[in-house]
């Protein structure tokens, strides 16, 4: 069992490389957990996670099947996957490379899917 307060640990250990921070969005777009840098701002999280959940669910509609979503913004980079029924979100500076950020988000999204599907059936 996985303990609340874990959560920011968990998505903090894939903040190197590029990758500026994660976050766990739930269903209706609002934040669940996130872990980023010192000096990404709460504000910049919380544009990150409108903008994600947003494009999310859009491209979610057409397509259940939606595994990953990568996209490449003008200030950074962003892998997004499901995890349970949350969506994780990683994201990065420009310079950050996308099979980088998708193998993070894989790893993290393993690690966390038997304990979430237990919250979360």
């Amino acid at each position: 069992m996985l303990k609340a307060t874990r959560l920011p640990e968990v998505l903090k250990q894939g903040n190197t490389s590029g990758v500026k921070g994660a976050i766990l969005i739930q269903p209706d777009g609002s934040p669940l957990s996130s872990a980023g840098q010192e000096n990404d701002s709460e504000a910049h999280q919380i544009v990150v996670t409108a903008i994600i959940s947003n494009i999310w669910g859009l491209y979610n509609k057409e397509n259940s099947e939606l595994d990953y979503m990568i996209v490449d913004c003008e200030q950074g980079r962003v892998c997004a996957t499901r995890v349970s029924k949350l969506v994780l979100c990683i994201y990065g500076d420009e310079k950050a490379q996308f099979g980088m950020l998708k193998a993070k988000a894989q790893l993290i999204r393993e690690y966390l899917e038997g304990p979430l599907n237990e919250v979360y059936h």
